[in-house]
């Protein structure tokens, strides 16, 4: 039987390992995984709602380039493809908004959170957390963000 000290350069080798690497990437890369998952491709199948994707198109269209639109949240029972149909929309919306977007316009900023897809998704201060990151990384916030989980909510 080998010991780990002698498997330990077997296991390391070929590995890159990332400074910047940070556990909440990682969550955000589970979610957004569990998205392309749900994506039309190859191997998926999505049967698009166009009443859903203009209800959609509709509400996150701005009456004035000022206006502030709100977050929207999608509840269903489960199954019944609340996922499948923003993760569709979301990557059609995507493509427009870059072909239609002037190099002077900020990109929007999208938090995508799949309740259930992950062990930390369902923990809110977790989710806070990884929100106030992406806030921070898409507009460059200065302040530091806690990252310890005592200090949560």
């Amino acid at each position: 039987m080998k010991s780990i000290k002698s498997i330990h350069p077997l296991l390391t080798q070929g590995l890159i390992i990332d400074p910047h690497f940070c556990i909440g990437n990682l969550e955000s890369e589970l979610h957004a995984t569990f998205a392309s998952s749900r994506q039309c491709g190859d191997y998926t199948v999505y049967v698009d709602n166009p009443d859903l994707n203009e209800q959609l198109d509709a509400y996150c269209e701005p009456v004035s380039p000022k206006e502030v639109i709100k977050p929207i949240v999608i509840t269903g029972k489960t199954g019944n493809g609340k996922s499948s149909l923003l993760a569709n929309w979301l990557q059609r919306h995507a493509a427009d908004t870059k072909e239609n977007r002037t190099c002077l316009e900020n990109e929007e900023f999208v938090f995508w959170h799949v309740g259930g897809c992950s062990r930390n998704s369902t923990y809110v201060g977790r989710t806070l957390r990884r929100l106030m990151n992406g806030l921070k990384r898409h507009f460059d916030l200065s302040p530091d963000i806690d990252q310890s989980d005592e200090k949560l909510p």
